[in-house]
């Protein structure tokens, strides 16, 4: 905490500073191959592949979109990517080949500018927003504010708390178990 008040940054620029010095350290170049690698073992919740490739489809004229703060690149190379319309995240100026630094950071303060930006695109009307934590709030704000649906996932008791904070502030619409079967 000291570090990020000291140099003025925020957690998500200390986590992306903090990966690029840890691989640097291990000789590891941010190709492609090292910033996705283990993208296809990512296990998802119970029942969201079910979900997608059975109920949430383009032909039932349900879009689904990824804001992340998570690598863009990385979440594209999973398995998940082929079932939504959209993926943003976290962004790198790639050199030669190499992630060399942050293009586009997309922290929880950046969420709602980007859902306004697939609102705008895609002329949508109905919003569902699901989110797992303090970093939707922003979010699941700007989608209320909108007349959107908001909903809180997660299991833990930590969960729970989150969720009790959110709904007290009154953008919650619903909480659900991170099981979609």
């Amino acid at each position: 905490k000291r570090i990020l008040i000291e140099k003025n940054t925020t957690i998500y620029e200390a986590f992306y500073s903090g990966y690029s010095k840890i691989l640097a350290e291990h000789n590891i170049a941010k190709t492609k191959e090292a910033i996705t690698y283990g993208c296809e073992d990512v296990e998802f919740n119970p029942g969201l592949i079910d979900y997608f490739e059975n109920y949430a489809t383009q032909e039932n004229g349900i879009s689904n979109y990824i804001v992340t703060s998570g690598i863009e690149d990385y979440v594209k190379a999973t398995k998940i990517a082929k079932y939504v319309s959209g993926i943003y995240g976290v962004q790198y100026n790639i050199v030669d080949g190499i992630y060399d630094e942050v293009l586009f950071m997309l922290d929880d303060k950046q969420k709602p500018n980007i859902i306004k930006k697939i609102i705008g695109e895609n002329n949508k009307e109905e919003i569902i927003y699901i989110g797992d934590g303090m970093t939707d709030e922003d979010a699941f704000k700007y989608v209320k504010s909108i007349g959107g649906y908001t909903i809180f996932v997660g299991e833990s008791e930590e969960d729970k708390k989150v969720y009790q904070n959110l709904k007290e502030n009154g953008i919650i619409d619903k909480y659900c178990l991170k099981d979609y079967s």
